[in-house]
This record gives C-alpha cells, sequence and structure tokens, in this order.
C-alpha cells in the first residue's frame, strides 16, 4: 500500500508532506534529506528480528533489502543478511559456539564477505572481518565435537529415565504411607493378639517367638525398600546433572577433549573483540541515500501551477529538491504528488477500500485542477465510504460528520465544476439531501413505533374488563396517523432518490463521452 502521510524534520520541525515515490527529497527548512527508510528504520529493524525469532527467514531478508535498497551499507541491516543466510535465529546466539551448530556456516561466511566488500573503507569492514574468523573457529568447534555430543545425548537419556524412575518411587512412597500405617497397626494388632492368647491358654513361649517373626518380617521389608531406593538414588547421581546442560543438542562440558575446550576458549576470546568493535553499540549512525543527480530528477523543466490546501497561496517548484513550498503557511509537498498520474493512485486506493489515502491524493490533484471532476467526485465518494456512485443507496442511518462532510462537499463542487459538470453535482447535491431527510423521517418513524409499543404496554397494565382506556385508544390513533404520514414521506423520498440517480446516472454517461 503506498504511504502518504506527514511527517516532521527530525532536525528542525518543520512540516514534510511525505510520499514513498518520492524516494528522497530535502526539507525546505533546514535542507535536511529524509527517505522512507529514515521515517521507518527502526521498525523495520524491529520487524526483521522478530521474523528471525520465528525462522521467518525470507520475510527477515525482504526488511533487510528494503533497508539496504536505500542505503546498501547500511550495518545493521548487513549484519542482519549475514544471520539471514547462515540461519541463525538472534544475533544472541554468537554468545556460545554450542548455539550455532547448526549454523549454515558456508552460507553465513559467504554473506560476510559480501559485507565487508560492501563496507570496504568503512569501519565496520573490520566487524565482518572479525566475524569471518568466528565463523571459522565455530565451525572447528562443531566438527571437534561430534562424539561430545553424542555422549551428551546419551548421558541426557540414561538421566531422563533415572530421573522418571525416582519420580515414580517418590510417587510409590506417598501412595504407599497409609498402607504402611495400616501394616503398622496390623503389626502391633497381631503382636497384641498373640499377647491374648498366650495367656489365655498360659502359652509363655509364644510371646518372644512372635516377636521375632514380626521384627524378621519387618526387617526384611525395610531393607528391600531401602536397597531399590538406594540404587534408583546412585543411578540418578551418577550422571551429569542438568544444571549442566540447557536443552538437548547442548554439550555437557565433562565430555569436552581438551582440544575442544581449547578452541572453545578461543572462540570467546574473538566474541569479546567482535563486541567491543561492534558499531551499533559505539553510537552507529547510517549513512544517508545518496541524493539522485538533477539529469534524472523528472520534476526538472516541468511548470504547474499549485495551490496550498492549507491557505489557498501559491506554491512555489523547488527543482534541485523536488518539492513545492508555500511561503505563506510554511507547508511543503513533494513533487511527486502532483505528476505522474495522481489520479490512478487515488482510484487506486479507492479500490482497496483506503479512502482516507484516497480523499488526500484527490485533494492533492485539486490544488493543481480545482475543477477537476473526477477529484470533486472522488472526494463526495470518500466521504460516504463509496467506490462509485451505484453504491450509493438510501440508509437508516447516517453520522453526522458524515452529512457534514457531504454537503460541505457537494457544495463545493458546484461552486467550483465547470458550466457543463455543474448540473451533475446540484443533482449530486439533492440525492445527499434526500439521503440526509431519509434519516430524519425513518428516526420518526423508530421514534413513533416505540410510542406506540409503549401505549400498548401501558394499555395492558390499565385494563379494566376487556376494554382499554379512551386516553390509550386516542393515542393509539395519533400515533398511526403520524407513521402512516411518514410512511408516505418515505415512498416519496424513495421515489424522489430514483429518479436523481437515474439523473446521475445519464449525466455519468454524458461525461463520459
Amino acid at each position: 500500500m503506498a504511504l502518504l502521510k506527514s511527517y516532521t524534520c527530525k532536525s528542525c520541525g518543520g512540516v514534510l508532506n511525505f510520499d514513498e515515490d518520492q524516494e528522497i527529497f530535502a526539507c525546505p527548512f533546514c535542507g535536511e534529506e529524509f527517505n522512507y527508510t529514515d521515517f521507518h528504520r527502526d521498525e523495520l529493524l524491529s520487524q526483521a528480528a522478530r521474523c528471525l525469532k520465528e525462522l521467518r527467514y525470507d520475510t527477515a531478508k525482504e526488511k533487510y533489502n528494503t533497508l539496504l535498497s536505500d542505503n546498501p551499507q547500511d550495518f545493521e541491516a548487513l549484519r542482519g543478511m549475514v544471520l539471514v543466510h547462515g540461519r541463525i535465529c538472534s544475533l544472541d546466539e554468537l554468545d556460545s559456539p554450542e548455539n550455532i551448530r547448526d549454523c549454515d556456516f558456508p552460507a553465513a561466511v559467504r554473506a560476510s564477505f559480501d559485507a565487508k566488500e560492501t563496507a570496504d573503507g568503512s569501519s565496520e569492514a573490520g566487524y565482518f572481518e572479525r566475524l569471518i574468523n568466528l565463523f571459522g573457529i565455530g565451525r572447528e568447534f562443531r566438527d571437534k565435537t561430534a562424539d561430545a555430543l553424542d555422549k551428551s545425548e546419551k548421558a541426557r537419556k540414561k538421566y531422563k529415565a533415572a530421573a522418571e524412575s525416582e519420580k515414580k518411587s517418590q510417587e510409590r512412597l506417598k501412595d504407599t504411607g497409609n498402607s504402611i500405617g495400616i501394616g503398622i497397626a496390623m503389626f502391633f494388632g497381631g503382636i497384641l493378639g498373640t499377647i491374648i492368647f498366650a495367656m489365655e491358654f498360659n502359652i509363655t513361649w509364644l510371646v518372644p517367638a512372635a516377636l521375632l517373626a514380626f521384627g524378621v518380617i519387618a526387617l526384611i521389608i525395610l531393607g528391600v525398600f531401602l536397597i531399590r531406593r538406594h540404587k534408583v538414588r546412585y543411578t540418578l547421581y551418577n550422571v551429569p546433572k542438568p544444571s549442566e546442560y540447557v536443552t538437548a543438542g547442548h554439550i555437557i562440558q565433562d565430555f569436552l577433549s581438551e582440544e575442544a575446550v581449547e578452541i572453545k576458549r578461543r572462540y570467546i576470546e574473538e566474541l569479546e573483540l567482535l563486541k567491543k568493535d561492534d558499531p551499533a553499540s559505539n553510537g552507529y549512525t547510517p549513512p544517508k541515500a545518496k541524493k539522485k543527480s538533477s539529469a534524472n530528477n523528472p520534476f526538472i523543466d516541468i511548470t504547474k501551477t499549485v495551490n496550498c490546501a492549507k491557505c489557498g497561496g501559491q506554491l512555489k517548484l523547488v527543482e534541485d529538491k523536488g518539492l513545492f513550498e508555500c511561503k505563506f503557511c510554511g507547508v511543503a509537498y513533494g513533487a511527486s504528488l502532483f505528476f505522474n498520474n495522481p489520479l490512478e493512485k487515488a482510484d487506486e486506493a479507492v479500490i482497496r477500500g483506503d479512502y482516507v489515502e484516497a480523499d488526500q491524493r484527490f485533494s492533492h490533484v485539486l490544488m493543481t485542477d480545482p475543477e477537476s471532476f473526477d477529484a470533486l467526485l472522488g472526494r463526495i465518494l470518500c466521504a460516504g465510504k463509496w467506490k462509485k456512485i451505484e453504491d450509493i443507496c438510501l440508509s437508516k442511518t447516517i453520522l453526522p460528520a458524515v452529512s457534514k462532510n457531504l454537503k460541505d462537499r457537494t457544495g463545493e463542487a458546484v461552486d467550483h465544476a465547470v458550466s457543463e459538470d455543474r448540473l451533475f453535482f446540484v443533482t449530486l447535491s439533492d440525492m445527499v439531501d434526500v439521503l440526509i431527510e431519509n434519516v430524519r423521517n425513518e428516526q420518526n418513524l423508530k421514534r413513533c413505533d416505540n410510542v406506540l409499543r409503549s401505549a400498548a404496554s401501558n394499555a395492558e397494565i390499565h385494563m379494566n374488563g376487556n376494554s382499554a382506556s379512551g386516553e390509550s385508544k386516542a393515542l393509539k390513533s395519533e400515533i398511526n396517523k403520524q407513521i402512516e404520514k411518514y410512511s408516505d414521506i418515505k415512498y416519496e423520498l424513495l421515489l424522489k432518490f430514483d429518479s436523481l440517480k437515474n439523473s446521475l446516472r445519464n449525466e455519468m454517461n454524458r461525461h463520459s463521452r
């Protein structure tokens, strides 16, 4: 979608009317030059970074290409392209060689070389030189740690199995708590029963024998439980702990060889130097887009009278800036707003349903041609959010602001249109009057209907036998008369609207010829 907005100069605060088709233009007050990415660079960088994190590399590449198309030496966009080609989801991934094990190292190195050549002669070139070295060390680390990664994955699975076993043991211990209580109660109950039985039959040896038997059984059960629990804990605590790694794919440090540890140390040292030389963290400012030569300026030698939409004063064309400046109210407009068929851009905006942009573009057409039939009609259609005359229809509601805009714009069209077009806009103005009158009539009908319903409700409350009060009947009769009156008006308005619409069709056909 085309961009058509008013911006403020970042240097002096002057009003800039910016159109993306201009690409580059200068502030008429301080001479500072701007382009599309000057206003949206941070937004584009943020969107690209989000796309990288979501692994939408193609979309991120488009964002960075948009920045590089205007500023080929934009450091952050060049670095972003390196991340895109390397399939690296964020700059933070470079903090450890383990994070970039799945990086496309050849593509990342090629992109870094391209960025270095683009930034040749600037301080950013050294950064990409270090980035190439970092990728080289990262690739060396990946090749030397394949066995360590395999061992780490096996240890990870072993720990996971042991942890799950420990968890199940803990759950069984918790679930058997009540069973242990019941077992203890049965143990002491059995001893008490044995004592009573021995005393009843005077069997003195039965008590110590029962105590011995129950004690041996309890010790055996406790020993089996403790041995099994110790075995699970032994397995769990003799494998690497979760604190030594983060997720699958990371290497547990115990399995790293001395050579791999040395490579990782070199990587960290190179990373520190890379961060130290990072231009983005040292007050980096992207280079300005180069100004187009006057030979390629499409506005040179073009003369056109443009009147300011704000104050009505005549604007002056500043050819080298591609601007129309108002010396009275201080507004500046990009020259591309008034050339290369601006009506076509307005019509495209109408087709998209972007009535705000279309209205602005029609207004710019009227600044150069106040009698333009298409622009005058376009602004009226935009006010009603209609794409064409055929879309205009009777409605029960129209916002007051819309009604006012329609009245103002049809009146403006009648005043400014050429004589052969004036009848069309007079007819359209009459149609707008019918639309507004129809809304008022619909509101009256709705009000009468509400009163009639309220009267019917009150009549039910005041029923006396089978007959309603005379006052209620009189009210209903009066309301029905009003409804009949407004219904007749509605029918008349419908006939008048259809007649006016047919007249508009005929006028449109005449105008198209």
